[in-house]
């Protein structure tokens, strides 16, 4: 018997809805800002229309995650973004500073962009309607930004210019973060009401799965993800830069609000 796909969250579920959500909106909120950072910092203009692209899909992507919660968390754009303090933001802590190349841009977002995508995938068939639609045009959009940016990490890591260790390392901070990330977060309701598909440790695999095949595609002599993965000693911020808040905020021009 199919499973009855309903309109409202199923009770129980409210407070891991809304955590789960802020954690992702916040992670592609500021994925959309360092690509647009990076737009006019690119090798070369096909590279940098892309990245412009990108970072109108992320930001899309958070519209889309931040009307689900206004719309059943009570949440509304003050309390989302432009009175929200840099600690109270729960992104994943590779993007809470400045990223120092394309290398490292391309790297994390191969990564993160696409273990976030992995989590995604276990709502696509979620019992809650409007966050199986939402994420159903997210997806289409996130195909290709992993079929872009694993590109890239192939083309950088056999460039023959020695940047294939540098792909390594960027890797070797990634991975951890993520999988600290998704481990921390909490779906049990969410689960056990059909909201996710797919438990978070299984997510985790499924996401180990992708990254393993990355690096394999890419000749990179590199440890399993999950090995990788057991080293958390990172030195990332925890929580975003003020000045990267301050931009996400639009303080600047927050005169022209209307």
């Amino acid at each position: 018997m199919a499973e009855k796909v309903k309109e409202t969250l199923p009770k129980g579920t409210e407070d891991e809805f809304k955590s789960l959500l802020l954690a992702i909106s916040d992670t592609k909120l500021l994925l959309g800002y360092h690509f647009g950072e990076w737009t006019f910092r690119t090798p070369s203009l096909e590279s940098g229309i892309a990245t412009c692209n990108f970072a109108q899909d992320e930001l899309g992507h958070v519209r889309l995650f931040h009307g689900l919660l206004k719309n059943h968390s009570n949440e509304t754009d003050a309390t989302l973004i432009h009175e929200r303090q840099a600690e109270n933001y729960n992104s994943i802590s590779c993007l809470n500073s400045s990223i120092s190349s394309w290398l490292e841009l391309i790297t994390f977002s191969a990564v993160i962009d696409g273990g976030v995508t992995i989590l995604l995938e276990s709502m696509s068939d979620s019992s809650f309607r409007p966050l199986r639609e939402r994420v159903e045009k997210i997806l289409q959009e996130e195909k290709f930004h992993s079929d872009y940016t694993d590109a890239w990490v192939v083309a950088l890591a056999n460039d023959g210019n020695g940047s294939s260790e540098m792909v390594g390392d960027v890797f070797k901070k990634a991975v951890p973060v993520f999988a600290s990330w998704l481990n921390k977060l909490n779906a049990s309701n969410l689960i056990e009401a059909g909201v996710l598909k797919t438990s978070l440790e299984e997510t985790l695999g499924n996401s180990f799965t992708k990254f393993e095949a990355l690096i394999k595609k890419a000749g990179l002599d590199l440890p399993d993800p999950e090995e990788m993965a057991s080293d958390d000693s990172s030195d990332f911020l925890q929580f975003p830069q003020e000045e990267i808040i301050y931009s996400l905020r639009g303080e600047k021009n927050e005169v022209f609000r209307v």
